[in-house]
């Protein structure tokens, strides 16, 4: 749908002057009126109409009531407060008069929406620079505002309500709030459209949200229509939009400005271009509704509803994180099934801190605040507020506290947890949150009256909520009345509420154990065995508890306290815990604690022994002297060095790191180079907590203080390492003028994440071997990444993520890529990350190289080493490559050996490259991954590695890049390496791509149950060209068949595909020595692949001279239209009809459910022809090639018992005859269709697809009905024209023949059918009119069914 143009802008161009706005009913008032437009809905109503009838004539199906600006507090500045509700009545009354009459005139229905504008107040940031806390608006006052403003837009007739141009969030919801009481109370609900708008390409609001975080902050009101307006053009509204529509199942709105404004505050965009734009984002399946906001006129409408017009609507996401909960501060939160135990930061509890109760009793609120910060910084996911102090003013303490909160974005980016027993406190941090928050909490204790008054308060305003397993008759305390209370509380919010079931979160009671009270036993006991159940029955439900509580007894004890937190954790985050209440960063690891303490908590917890709590008391009193945490020794520090560091690393100590560090760096026996450093025991560190994290040992906070602790020991080694690139590239004779680097690599953690450990280090590794990277950091969005590679021109694109929503981050991106024609390799990188995922789901989305690399905080130096000395068989330490005559030799060292050098033997990890470029082999020297050495002959002196093109070079690990002895960052290098050096980059590309191929097959084939669309949802979400808005199909240059007699062989030798001619005789190189010619290098087969291919070249060239193949073949081209699945073959003399072809051939469409994250097609072959119905006139073409006389020839050598010349004589006729196939089919391209202006592609591009238009057959993946065949002889009497015929299972003879159909359209493309369900081959057998019995013989391993 089309939604209006721009108010203002009509407006202006009207040159109205004060009398007008004031009319006969406002001359005397005692303001200047002025540039207040929405007042003219009463003092020039017709000029307002006319505004409205102009969009409505230009194409929009719905306008927007003239109340930008009619809230009292907006009219406040012109003095006409009191006139809100007239305004809001008359200018939706207006409107519906002109859709109305608009609607008659055209018999289209037309509609009004009630614009709801943001007034000139904002919620979240203070007017005042030196008061951050301070507003001059509040919560209530802004509802009561929007109340009066919706009831006069309802009562004037809007048929939606418009809440738009939200620059704040908080006052969004003050008006959501204000529309939901409405409806509850007096109004029939009507629907909701919210539309955003973002400041600038940070793709933030004004008050400082993403737009994810916005989405997440307003879904509670399930608004139909759901985008964002104004601010930006439709350029860069792009990314934004592709964002919302990712993260919502409702439609999506866009209207844009009509670009950006010039110098003037003008707009300078025409409609054509404004239109291209917007109907871009149609085309690619964005949007339901747009429009235009500042700048665009009915002129513009028009054209965007032109240019939409044939374009098929967004269709919204089903069950968009549905198994989700959604939070939100600046940015959104996402827990869902694979996130670990969140962290809820508890230290900003006037209760639970006595430093935070101190600072706010005394007023010292910006000093509070540094507490807020580090939580956050300590790894809090959430923040708990609470204000419950007998002595506080709870209410306005909340408030204070929550306004400068959101004046401090390094906090407000995480959700905050409201906690309160009094629910006033609750609201009142409610009314300062634009995110979305959860409510610490509700129960069932004073009825249930109560409980679901409060329920609804906090749904409206959209959070979710924390319920305590109370009821009237108290806490529960056994497990039966825990599960009893929270499953009567989950109903009642799921029936009588409304409530999300994902909002829901329990807490069943974490109380108090070691109290010496034997009822208090089973406490610990009973918290998780109901926290298993709840998670069981009450789905999407969350658990979480307040830690602090199970330990009260211990009170001064510290590490008593921490050691059973962090025990009574592991268990219960196994048993289904989601979150709790903790103090972040201050848990102990699991396996850090002592072991004697651990085993004493652990019987407390279980109660395994009626005594544990008298042991554990015995335990604090001999280890914790005065009660105080235990004493931290330093008897780690007598470790060794490499001990020292990782010690550290796990424990997150920074103290002593610099100093380790320096230590293993002055090692130059151990550690030759400062990366070894990184390489060895920080790495081995780094996997240990990498380990213990995955094992739930560990929690964020620590893993956050163990990188802390790594990245100040990589910034110690960085400037070594940088000095000692510097003096590789002198010794070198690296000119400073010309480019020092391998390449450019641009690394990033995609948007949505925050984790960058594994990422740092393979940059470190990347830099220190002569790569120049470039690092963005976190959260980067797509738009940013891709637009720093086109900038600093990269060689590759690194992306990196740790949480599971970052893969479909990472799918995004390479979807990106693919859109915007980028040829840029893409590395993809992390924990979550697998080479199953990238295969399946990223590979697809982009057709460049994407290759996985293995995460580097968990994938270390941890196999057997690969090179053995084998004179020794011990492992080789020191090598390096000694190049005499084209031989390899390895000198190394093995410790305690005086023998030197040794001969060496590749292993089974070792692939020796030939040909490496002068450019990688100098480059690998400078960085020093390897010493490769250059001599001449014998002992002559070693010469610069520079100076020889081509020289025999040694790569460790180069194979595919799963070489488990490698560290990721070394791997990371090699990869790269590969992927910018042109004499192996297109193999490596190739290798990787047949390995990504054979994972999507296995991975599918696994798949135990594939499941399929119906035929009518795969026919609506197939290819949909709009052939209206693309250049006119080309007319062939003849209609009907050209026969081509004794063609000549020597045309096509150039063409032919010697790859299948060596898989004949099974020679298969392996890489980088794979295809042809690279394949005679191979030392294993390489040899024989050569004295094949010489004899192929000596018998090819004497059967050309003698005549003894000869190739025939037809070409034919006819008018064609689709029509559904099937395409329709006309005369050239007739008008195209469905009823007058004079053949048609039967499409089979894709069914077999695409992921998720795709969008696309399901496609069949007519998608690539011009619809009957389209008045687009198009046409198909065909051929049928084969080369004659193999048979006889095989028949002769045969009975010469020359098996040999037999064989080679069938797998040359068979290239030939593939090379005929694709030499015509340039010909074809170029001159008998011309559909195309390619030049001469080199045979490597032709047989790689590079260029327009297919030629499938009939029989394979795209139309696997071999019976097809039938219709193609029958039109172009092949068998007449060429002797090529069918036999009885419709197979070509002679055997060397190739036949398929031509499609010039640049949208087609090579598919595969697959799998199909009964209800299509039921429908393929009707439209063929044959029996279905006969397409299941002929579609047999297509068929997703058993015909038993």
């Amino acid at each position: 749908m089309v939604l209006d143009g721009a108010m203002g802008t009509m407006i202006q161009q009207k040159h109205l002057q004060e009398e007008d706005f004031r009319g006969q009913e406002f001359k005397d008032h005692p303001k200047a009126l002025k540039g207040n437009n929405d007042l003219l809905s009463i003092t020039r109503p017709e000029v307002i109409y006319s505004i409205h009838k102009e969009y409505l004539l230009a194409g929009a199906d719905i306008i927007e009531t003239n109340t930008f600006s009619s809230t009292r507090i907006a009219q406040a500045d012109y003095g006409l407060e009191e006139l809100a509700y007239r305004l809001n009545k008359a200018s939706a009354e207006i409107a519906k008069k002109a859709a109305d009459d608009i609607t008659a005139e055209t018999g289209v229905k037309r509609y009004v929406a009630g614009a709801v504008g943001p007034t000139n107040r904002t919620l979240s940031v203070s007017p005042s620079v030196e008061r951050p806390d301070f507003r001059n608006i509040t919560f209530d006052e802004l509802v009561e505002a929007y109340a009066e403003q919706v009831r006069g837009l309802l009562d004037g007739g809007s048929d939606i309500l418009l809440v738009e141009t939200i620059f704040d969030t908080a006052n969004a919801k003050a008006a959501l709030f204000a529309i939901d009481m409405l409806f509850e109370e007096a109004y029939e609900p009507r629907p909701i459209f919210i539309s955003g708008t973002i400041v600038d390409k940070s793709g933030r609001t004004l008050s400082g949200q993403t737009g994810e975080a916005f989405i997440v902050s307003v879904s509670h009101m399930k608004p139909m229509c759901i985008g964002l307006n104004c601010a930006l053009g439709a350029t860069d509204m792009r990314p934004f939009i592709e964002a919302i529509g990712k993260s919502t199942d409702a439609f999506v709105i866009c209207y844009p400005n009509a670009g950006l404004p010039n110098t003037f505050g003008g707009y300078d965009e025409t409609p054509e271009v404004t239109a291209s734009h917007i109907k871009e984002f149609a085309t690619d399946g964005l949007v339901n509704i747009v429009g235009g906001c500042c700048g665009t006129t009915p002129d513009h409408i028009r054209a965007i509803s032109e240019s939409v017009k044939q374009c098929q609507p967004r269709v919204p996401q089903k069950d968009i994180f549905s198994d989700y909960m959604l939070l939100s501060g600046l940015e959104p939160f996402r827990i869902g099934p694979y996130t670990n135990f969140v962290n809820i930061g508890e230290r900003c509890n006037v209760a639970g801190s006595r430093k935070f109760a101190k600072l706010i009793m005394s007023g010292n609120y910006e000093e509070a605040l540094s507490i807020a910060k580090t939580q956050v910084e300590m790894g809090a996911q959430v923040l708990d507020i609470n204000m419950d102090e007998g002595m506080l003013e709870g209410p306005s303490a909340m408030t204070r506290f929550c306004n400068l909160i959101a004046s401090e974005p390094d906090i407000a980016r995480v959700p905050l947890c409201i906690d309160s027993s009094n629910f006033a406190v609750i609201e009142a941090g409610l009314k300062c949150c634009q995110g979305k928050c959860i409510v610490n909490s509700i129960s069932l204790k004073e009825g249930e009256e109560e409980f679901l008054k409060r329920a609804r308060q906090v749904r409206r305003y959209g959070a979710a909520v924390v319920v305590m397993a109370f009821d009237e008759e108290g806490q529960a305390t056994e497990i039966d009345q825990k599960v009893r209370i929270c499953t009567r509380a989950y109903q009642l919010l799921i029936n009588k509420v409304g409530f999300n079931p994902n909002d829901i979160i329990f807490d069943p009671n974490i109380l108090t154990i070691g109290t010496g009270m034997e009822e208090h036993n089973l406490y610990a006991i009973n918290f998780i065995k109901a926290t298993r159940i709840i998670k069981e029955t009450l789905r999407g439900a969350r658990v979480s508890g307040g830690l602090s509580n199970l330990s009260f007894s211990f009170r001064g004890m510290e590490a008593i306290r921490e050691a059973m937190h962090g025990a009574f954790l592991y268990h219960a985050i196994k048993d289904g815990m989601d979150m709790g209440i903790v103090n972040a960063g201050n848990l102990p690891v699991y396996d850090d604690i002592d072991k004697e303490l651990l085993v004493l908590c652990e019987n407390l917890i279980w109660n395994r022994e009626p005594d544990a709590t008298e042991k554990l008391l015995q335990y604090a009193q001999n280890n914790a002297k005065g009660g105080k945490k235990v004493i931290q020794t330093d008897e780690w520090r007598k470790g060794s060095v490499e001990e020292r560091l990782e010690y550290a690393l796990i424990k997150g100590i920074e103290k002593y790191v610099v100093e380790d560090t320096e230590e293993a760096r002055a090692q130059a026996d151990r550690y030759p180079r400062p990366l070894h450093v990184i390489e060895g025991p920080l790495m081995n560190g780094m996997k240990t907590v990498g380990d213990l994290f995955g094992a739930g040992k560990m929690f964020l906070p620590q893993v956050i203080k163990s990188a802390r602790v790594m990245k100040k020991a990589v910034a110690y080694l960085i400037p070594f390492m940088e000095k000692e690139r510097e003096e590789m590239m002198a010794a070198s004779g690296e000119s400073e003028d010309m480019d020092p680097y391998q390449g450019t690599i641009v690394l990033a953690t995609v948007k949505g994440d925050v984790h960058d450990i594994g990422k740092n280090i393979v940059g470190v590794v990347l830099g220190c071997n002569n790569f120049r990277v470039i690092d963005l950091g976190v959260m980067v969005p797509p738009d940013r990444i891709l637009k720093e590679a086109v900038e600093r021109k990269a060689d590759v694109i690194g992306l990196s993520g740790l949480i599971t929503p970052s893969l479909d981050e990472m799918i995004h991106v390479a979807k990106e890529m693919e859109r915007l024609g980028m040829k840029t390799p893409l590395l993809i990188g992390g924990a979550t990350t697998s080479k199953t995922h990238t295969a399946v789901k990223i590979a697809p989305r982009y057709s460049c190289p994407v290759i996985h690399v293995l995460d580097a905080s968990r994938s270390v130096v941890v196999c057997e080493p690969a090179f053995i000395c084998e004179e020794h068989r011990a492992p080789v330490a020191n090598l390096s490559i000694l190049v005499f005559s084209g031989k390899c030799q390895a000198s190394c060292t093995v410790l305690g050996c005086e023998h030197n050098p040794h001969l060496w033997t590749p292993g089974p990890h070792t692939i020796l490259m030939e040909s490496v470029s002068n450019r990688l082999c100098r480059h690998m020297h400078i960085c020093g991954l390897l010493e490769v050495i250059l001599q001449g002959s014998g002992s002559a002196p070693p010469v610069p590695p520079c100076t020889k093109a081509d020289v025999p070079v040694l790569l460790l690990g180069c194979g595919p890049p799963t070489a488990s002895f490698m560290s990721p960052g070394v791997l990371a290098c090699l990869l790269c390496s590969q992927l910018l050096d042109e004499g192996v980059c297109e193999d490596f590309f190739e290798e990787i791509t047949e390995e990504y191929e054979e994972i999507r097959q296995d991975h599918y084939d696994s798949l135990k149950e594939r499941r399929y669309l119906s035929l009518a949802l795969a026919r609506e979400k197939g290819l949909h060209v709009d052939w209206l808005s693309q250049p006119a199909p080309v007319r062939p240059q003849f209609l009907g068949t050209r026969v081509f007699e004794q063609y000549d062989l020597r045309r096509l030798v150039d063409f032919i595909d010697w790859k299948p001619f060596f898989d004949v005789w099974q020679l298969r190189g392996k890489y980088p020595n794979r295809g042809y010619p690279k394949i005679f290098k191979d030392k294993t087969v390489g040899e024989e692949a050569k004295r094949v291919y010489d004899d192929a070249q000596m018998l090819l060239n004497k059967l050309i001279d003698s005549k003894g193949l000869q190739a025939r073949g037809l070409v034919g081209f006819w008018p064609a239209q689709s029509h559904g699945d099937d395409i329709l073959v006309f005369a050239d003399d007739t008008t195209p009809t469905s009823s007058n072809p004079i053949a048609t051939f039967y499409g089979l469409r894709q069914q077999g459910e695409k992921d998720s994250a795709s969008s696309d097609p399901y496609l069949c072959l007519s998608d690539f022809v011009a619809p009957l119905e389209s008045s687009v006139r198009d046409y198909v073409g065909l051929f049928a090639v084969a080369v004659f006389g193999a048979e006889e020839l095989c028949r002769e050598f045969e009975q010469q018992a020359d098996d040999y010349s037999s064989i080679m004589v069938k797998a040359l006729a068979d290239r030939l005859a593939e090379a005929f196939a694709e030499e015509l089919h340039a010909r074809v391209r170029r001159e008998l269709w011309g559909y195309s202006a390619e030049g001469d592609l080199q045979a490597s591009d032709l047989h790689k697809l590079r260029y327009a238009g297919i030629r499938p057959a009939a029989g394979y993946p795209s139309q696997p009905d071999h019976t097809e065949k039938r219709t193609m002889w029958s039109l172009a009497s092949i068998q007449e024209n060429t002797g090529i015929s069918l036999t009885e299972s419709l197979a070509m003879t002679p055997a060397a023949a190739v036949s398929g159909l031509y499609f010039s359209n640049p949208k087609s493309t090579y598919f595969a059918v697959g799998k199909i369900t009964k209800e299509q081959v039921e429908d393929y057998a009707r439209r063929k009119e044959i029996p279905v019995v006969e397409v299941e013989r002929w579609l047999g391993p297509n068929l997703s069914y058993d015909t038993d």
